[in-house]
């Protein structure tokens, strides 16, 4: 991932952990205006969150943490995984039976994918017929002598669900060098132990894009989550952000070039002299010219009666090279065959 988010919108804000409002750096309560974050539309936003707590001092977040940052204007979410109790299952004609109240896209054994398949033809296979979702196992598993949670179902996303506007996973959270200290004017890498988080907030995705839509703005419920190191949601702060969006141009950006999509002035020259004109006489789209040992294009009165006929020129000499070619309105000149003669 290459990020710099040094070089991107910058905001600070102060958030008190204990009442879970965002404050001043006074610690005095506040609502909208320039204390929360805004974002437009194709921007990145470096925010650097300082957690507080009651008293206004720098919250300890604890040692490991990792953070995740949402925000969208509802809760319609993916159904997340729900784990099976070993006393839904039981044995039919070899294959273990419970009941899903949703209708499910995967099943997982031991958090494993298993194979959708009608028929249950394989291990490792299973199918649902209205409510009732049937597994093949192995010989000698079964499920109602695991724990809770060993089979598990994923549900179907509902009709209602819409994707975040703005999600940061782990991989944006609190990057080296990505919290400011404005009093020393330096950069360092984010402190838990001290409060600090820092987000790498993007709009510009198609998300993003897809949800603010036509509107010129909006309001964000805005939630930085806090994981522990087991991987356990201790600690969720929530807060607005803005959604704005913006004109885009409707002129096209043309293709950059490079120095070997071009030729410089001596090239050029040098093609245009040595450039070859139908021979005087020749009628038809088809002829023929040489270039003699020194490099030198010279022009022949021979006429090309038929594509890809091969004629010696009158005038030869050793190291002769003949171009048989055509030309026509479609593709140019076409080069058909090269020879050499005399040597």
């Amino acid at each position: 991932m290459s990020l710099n988010p040094q070089t991107y919108q910058f905001k600070k804000m102060y958030y008190n952990a204990s009442t879970n409002n965002v404050v001043t750096s006074g610690n005095t309560s506040v609502s909208g205006g320039n204390y929360t974050p805004s974002i437009a539309l194709g921007q990145k936003l470096l925010l650097n969150a300082q957690i507080l707590n009651n008293e206004g001092n720098y919250a300890n977040l604890g040692a490991g943490v990792s953070a995740w940052l949402g925000a969208d204007t509802d809760f319609y979410n993916k159904p997340p995984i729900v784990e099976s109790r070993s006393t839904d299952w039981a044995l039919n004609t070899g294959n273990y039976e419970a009941t899903a109240a949703d209708t499910l896209t995967e099943v997982y054994k031991n958090n494993v994918a298993l194979t959708k398949d009608v028929t249950l033809s394989e291990v490792g296979t299973w199918t649902q017929v209205e409510t009732l979702v049937t597994v093949r196992l192995d010989v000698g598993e079964d499920p109602t002598e695991e724990d809770d949670g060993y089979i598990s179902f994923k549900p179907a996303v509902g009709a209602n669900y819409t994707p975040l506007f703005l999600e940061s996973t782990s991989d944006y959270v609190n990057l080296a060098n990505s919290w400011y200290d404005e009093d020393l004017n330096t950069w360092s890498t984010p402190d838990p132990l001290l409060g600090q988080i820092s987000v790498v907030v993007n709009a510009n995705t198609g998300n993003f894009y897809s949800r603010l839509s036509t509107s010129a703005s909006s309001k964000l419920r805005c939630q930085i989550q806090l994981y522990n190191s087991y991987g356990e949601n201790v600690a969720i702060y929530t807060f607005f952000i803005t959604a704005k969006n913006k004109y885009t141009s409707d002129t096209l950006t043309p293709l950059e070039l490079g120095e070997s999509n071009f030729y410089d002035k001596t090239t050029v020259d040098a093609k245009d002299a040595t450039k070859v004109d139908k021979p005087t006489g020749v009628t038809g789209s088809e002829w023929l010219f040489t270039l003699n040992s020194a490099g030198t294009l010279t022009q022949t009165t021979f006429k090309i009666t038929s594509s890809n006929q091969l004629l010696i020129p009158i005038e030869g000499e050793a190291g002769y090279i003949s171009l048989t070619g055509k030309r026509d309105a479609i593709t140019g000149l076409v080069i058909t065959d090269i020879e050499e003669y005399g040597v």
